[in-house]
């Protein structure tokens, strides 16, 4: 008998705060943001000279800062920003810097969880093996392992508390009334479809047609606006973490609800994108095989792949390779939202 996903929704700005610094950390993969999401920009955000250098000291662009997610989402509620500095500074030592090396994002041997404390006394060898084991033939992972290992696991834990602290008064603070209802609200929304197929309720939110593995026992929506238009995903023990951009807000701007419109047909007037649209009708493709039925780099490809998810109107499926499909309600997706646009100018019920 098949056991059904176990998907659950969060929402907390704890998340929107790890998931900022996530973004700034990484300001090639998230420079063009959402322009018409509020406290967006975050890759320029303006920053203490100390806050960047917390973050330097961290990692930089390397940093997990997305495994703190999974351990925000096992923080008792409230769920709040100071109830998860506390459980924070109140966390053993090297469990703070198990998670800044990105351990629990991977089935790691018994033996490369020892080496983390071994590593945490003195351990040469161990930290040799983790810089080896963890950084996954990544260079840069690599340099920041080492460094994370070089410095006393007090310290990684007193500056990972200062970065989310820092990040939260000098950055995403002056966003938080706005932002925290607009996360609140759309939770509430895919909770309601909960009821319905899971898997369906993942595609929906994310773009991404789930691909079940055997090891992973629950699934976890978080809604995000700082990372707008963008979804990331992330393993957590035994979860899978999928952030997924909110695609409206509930101002009182009149013009914010017709930006995802916006966005589908600025999606569509490029000709690489049509081409891309063109090559998936067909059949669903890898970057590698689009690249080569394009005759196009994939550095070249990769934007316009994201524009396309972004407008929802590519998604894909996350297996032993990611392989990219046009969605399935495509044509719906394009016409729709203009008929009833001109439905409601012309005043039609």
């Amino acid at each position: 008998m098949t056991t059904q996903l176990r998907v659950e929704v969060d929402d907390s700005p704890v998340y929107e705060v790890l998931l900022g610094l996530f973004a700034f950390s990484r300001p090639a993969e998230f420079a063009a943001g959402d322009a018409e999401a509020p406290g967006l920009g975050i890759t320029q955000a303006v920053t203490s000279p100390r806050l960047k250098r917390v973050i330097t000291l961290l990692g930089g662009g390397s940093c997990p800062w997305d495994q703190l997610i999974g351990f925000a989402s096992q923080v008792p509620w409230p769920r709040n920003l100071a109830r998860f500095l506390d459980e924070l500074e109140r966390a053993d030592a090297v469990e703070v810097l198990s998670h800044m090396l990105g351990f629990y994002a991977e089935r790691y041997p018994e033996h490369v969880r020892a080496a983390i404390a071994d590593a945490a006394d003195g351990s040469r060898t161990a930290r040799d093996l983790l810089t080896h084991t963890l950084s996954q033939g990544d260079p840069q992972r690599q340099a920041v392992t080492s460094q994370l290992l070089a410095m006393p696991t007090g310290q990684v834990q007193a500056l990972t508390v200062e970065a989310v602290r820092r990040w939260h008064e000098e950055v995403f603070a002056p966003a938080e009334a706005v932002v925290t209802p607009l996360l609140a609200g759309d939770a509430s929304a895919k909770r309601a479809l909960l009821t319905s197929s899971p898997d369906l309720l993942i595609r929906i939110a994310t773009g991404i047609r789930y691909v079940p593995k055997p090891w992973i026992e629950g699934v976890l929506l978080i809604p995000t606006v700082v990372l707008r238009p963008w979804v990331i995903a992330t393993n957590y023990r035994r979860l899978r973490i999928y952030c997924y951009a909110i695609t409206e807000d509930a101002s009182d701007r009149p013009d914010l609800p017709l930006a995802p419109m916006v966005r589908t047909y600025q999606a569509l007037a490029n000709v690489t994108r049509l081409r891309l649209i063109k090559s998936l009708a067909a059949s669903p493709l890898t970057i590698e095989q689009l690249c080569r039925q394009l005759e196009e780099p994939e550095s070249a490809l990769r934007p316009h792949l994201a524009a396309l998810r972004a407008a929802r109107l590519v998604g894909i499926t996350c297996g032993d390779q990611t392989v990219y499909e046009l969605r399935d309600d495509l044509l719906a997706a394009v016409g729709q939202p203009l008929k009833a646009y001109l439905e409601q100018a012309a005043g039609i019920d």
